[in-house]
Protein backbone atom coordinates (compact mmCIF):
# COMPACT_ATOMS: atom_id res chain seq x y z
CA UNK A 1 0.00 0.00 0.00
CA UNK A 2 2.57 2.29 0.82
CA UNK A 3 4.55 1.66 -2.78
CA UNK A 4 1.39 2.21 -4.46
CA UNK A 5 0.79 5.23 -2.60
CA UNK A 6 4.83 6.35 -2.91
CA UNK A 7 4.20 5.61 -6.62
CA UNK A 8 1.06 7.66 -7.12
CA UNK A 9 2.81 10.76 -5.31
CA UNK A 10 5.69 10.26 -7.64
CA UNK A 11 3.58 10.55 -11.21
CA UNK A 12 1.45 13.29 -9.54
CA UNK A 13 4.50 14.93 -8.77
CA UNK A 14 6.20 14.20 -12.24
CA UNK A 15 2.81 15.35 -13.55
CA UNK A 16 2.78 18.65 -11.60
CA UNK A 17 6.46 18.99 -12.64
CA UNK A 18 6.23 18.93 -16.18
CA UNK A 19 3.39 21.14 -16.37
CA UNK A 20 4.70 23.62 -13.97
CA UNK A 21 7.89 23.16 -16.67
CA UNK A 22 5.72 23.83 -19.41
CA UNK A 23 4.23 26.71 -17.88
CA UNK A 24 7.57 28.41 -17.68
CA UNK A 25 7.99 27.78 -20.98
CA UNK A 26 5.10 29.26 -22.02
CA UNK A 27 5.66 32.46 -19.77
CA UNK A 28 9.19 32.64 -21.32
CA UNK A 29 8.22 32.71 -24.83
CA UNK A 30 5.33 35.46 -23.87
CA UNK A 31 7.74 37.18 -21.97
CA UNK A 32 10.41 37.06 -24.88
CA UNK A 33 7.78 37.85 -27.45
CA UNK A 34 6.43 40.76 -25.19
CA UNK A 35 9.73 41.80 -25.56
CA UNK A 36 10.55 41.70 -28.83
CA UNK A 37 7.62 43.09 -30.27
CA UNK A 38 8.75 46.42 -27.99
CA UNK A 39 12.11 46.61 -29.24
CA UNK A 40 11.31 45.67 -32.49
CA UNK A 41 9.47 49.07 -32.95
CA UNK A 42 12.49 50.22 -34.17
CA UNK A 43 12.72 50.61 -37.82
CA UNK A 44 14.20 47.99 -39.53
CA UNK A 45 15.03 47.30 -42.78
CA UNK A 46 15.45 43.62 -44.56
CA UNK A 47 18.22 44.80 -46.47
CA UNK A 48 20.97 46.11 -43.88
CA UNK A 49 23.57 44.98 -42.86
CA UNK A 50 23.15 41.89 -39.88
CA UNK A 51 25.04 39.89 -37.58
CA UNK A 52 24.95 36.67 -39.53
CA UNK A 53 26.35 38.16 -42.66
CA UNK A 54 29.25 39.79 -41.11
CA UNK A 55 30.41 36.78 -39.32
CA UNK A 56 30.08 35.07 -42.46
CA UNK A 57 32.57 37.42 -44.13
CA UNK A 58 34.76 36.97 -41.03
CA UNK A 59 35.42 33.57 -41.14
CA UNK A 60 36.00 33.70 -45.10
CA UNK A 61 38.91 35.60 -43.88
CA UNK A 62 37.18 39.34 -45.76
CA UNK A 63 38.34 41.01 -42.40
CA UNK A 64 37.85 44.64 -43.93
CA UNK A 65 34.50 44.16 -45.40
CA UNK A 66 33.38 42.48 -41.96
CA UNK A 67 34.89 45.27 -40.45
CA UNK A 68 32.73 47.80 -43.08
CA UNK A 69 29.62 45.75 -42.00
CA UNK A 70 30.35 46.19 -38.47
CA UNK A 71 30.07 49.73 -39.14
CA UNK A 72 26.98 49.39 -40.88
CA UNK A 73 24.91 47.34 -38.48
CA UNK A 74 22.30 49.15 -36.69
CA UNK A 75 22.86 47.04 -33.61
CA UNK A 76 19.70 48.65 -31.45
CA UNK A 77 17.66 47.07 -34.54
CA UNK A 78 16.52 43.51 -33.16
CA UNK A 79 16.51 42.20 -36.37
CA UNK A 80 19.88 42.75 -36.95
CA UNK A 81 20.19 39.63 -34.82
CA UNK A 82 18.34 37.26 -36.99
CA UNK A 83 19.42 33.75 -37.97
CA UNK A 84 22.44 33.58 -35.06
CA UNK A 85 21.51 31.32 -32.55
CA UNK A 86 23.48 32.77 -29.58
CA UNK A 87 20.73 35.10 -29.77
CA UNK A 88 17.52 32.82 -30.04
CA UNK A 89 17.50 32.31 -26.38
CA UNK A 90 16.85 34.27 -23.39
CA UNK A 91 17.85 33.38 -19.52
CA UNK A 92 14.54 31.86 -18.98
CA UNK A 93 14.35 29.62 -21.86
CA UNK A 94 18.23 28.45 -20.88
CA UNK A 95 17.04 27.54 -17.40
CA UNK A 96 13.89 25.23 -18.93
CA UNK A 97 16.21 22.84 -20.90
CA UNK A 98 17.82 19.74 -19.34
CA UNK A 99 20.92 20.17 -18.14
CA UNK A 100 22.91 18.12 -20.99
CA UNK A 101 21.03 20.70 -23.80
CA UNK A 102 22.25 23.62 -21.41
CA UNK A 103 25.84 22.36 -21.60
CA UNK A 104 25.54 22.82 -25.49
CA UNK A 105 23.90 25.96 -25.99
CA UNK A 106 26.46 27.24 -23.47
CA UNK A 107 29.18 25.38 -25.22
CA UNK A 108 28.01 26.92 -29.14
CA UNK A 109 27.22 30.23 -27.50
CA UNK A 110 30.78 30.66 -26.20
CA UNK A 111 32.16 29.83 -30.04
CA UNK A 112 29.99 32.27 -31.08
CA UNK A 113 30.56 35.61 -28.97
CA UNK A 114 34.49 34.27 -29.06
CA UNK A 115 34.22 35.56 -32.62
CA UNK A 116 32.03 38.68 -32.22
CA UNK A 117 35.14 39.23 -29.48
CA UNK A 118 37.38 39.03 -31.99
CA UNK A 119 35.61 41.16 -34.00
CA UNK A 120 35.21 43.77 -31.43
CA UNK A 121 39.11 43.84 -31.17
CA UNK A 122 39.39 43.84 -34.26
CA UNK A 123 37.07 46.90 -34.97
CA UNK A 124 38.93 48.45 -31.88
CA UNK A 125 42.39 48.07 -33.31
CA UNK A 126 41.53 49.39 -36.81
CA UNK A 127 40.21 52.58 -34.84
CA UNK A 128 43.56 52.96 -32.80
CA UNK A 129 45.48 52.61 -36.44
CA UNK A 130 43.06 55.32 -37.28
CA UNK A 131 44.50 57.51 -34.83
CA UNK A 132 47.61 56.89 -35.25
CA UNK A 133 47.61 58.09 -38.66
CA UNK A 134 45.84 61.31 -37.83
CA UNK A 135 42.04 59.99 -38.91
CA UNK A 136 39.98 61.30 -35.69
CA UNK A 137 36.67 61.05 -37.00
CA UNK A 138 37.01 57.66 -38.65
CA UNK A 139 38.67 56.30 -35.75
CA UNK A 140 35.41 57.76 -33.56
CA UNK A 141 33.35 56.27 -36.27
CA UNK A 142 35.02 52.81 -35.20
CA UNK A 143 34.80 53.30 -31.45
CA UNK A 144 31.58 54.60 -31.17
CA UNK A 145 30.02 51.42 -33.58
CA UNK A 146 31.93 49.38 -30.67
CA UNK A 147 30.05 51.53 -28.07
CA UNK A 148 26.90 50.84 -30.15
CA UNK A 149 27.81 46.73 -30.33
CA UNK A 150 28.43 46.72 -26.63
CA UNK A 151 24.85 48.76 -25.60
CA UNK A 152 23.02 46.31 -27.98
CA UNK A 153 24.02 43.43 -26.65
CA UNK A 154 23.48 44.42 -23.16
CA UNK A 155 19.86 44.25 -23.45
CA UNK A 156 18.03 42.21 -20.80
CA UNK A 157 16.17 40.08 -24.16
CA UNK A 158 19.73 37.99 -24.45
CA UNK A 159 21.23 35.16 -22.64
CA UNK A 160 23.69 36.06 -19.77
CA UNK A 161 27.02 35.69 -21.96
CA UNK A 162 25.54 37.75 -24.73
CA UNK A 163 25.21 41.08 -21.89
CA UNK A 164 28.26 40.01 -20.34
CA UNK A 165 30.22 40.70 -23.99
CA UNK A 166 27.81 43.71 -24.02
CA UNK A 167 29.20 45.18 -21.27
CA UNK A 168 32.21 44.81 -21.33
CA UNK A 169 32.42 46.18 -25.17
CA UNK A 170 30.63 49.21 -24.03
CA UNK A 171 33.20 49.24 -21.10
CA UNK A 172 36.03 48.79 -23.52
CA UNK A 173 34.65 51.64 -26.47
CA UNK A 174 34.19 53.88 -24.07
CA UNK A 175 37.41 54.06 -22.53
CA UNK A 176 38.75 54.42 -26.16
CA UNK A 177 36.37 57.08 -26.76
CA UNK A 178 37.30 58.92 -23.64
CA UNK A 179 41.35 58.83 -24.32
CA UNK A 180 40.35 60.37 -27.88
CA UNK A 181 39.67 63.44 -26.02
Amino acid sequence: AHLVLIALLLLLFGCTKKEDDSHLESNAASELNTQAQAEDSVQSNVDDPYVKSMLELWEAGQKEDAVKEFLAIRWEDPSAYREVPVFAMSDRQWRSLPRSEQLAVTKDSISQLSELRKMLFEVVATGRTLVSSGDAEMAKEHFEAALRFGEGLSRPRWFELVRDLGRAASEYAQKELTGME
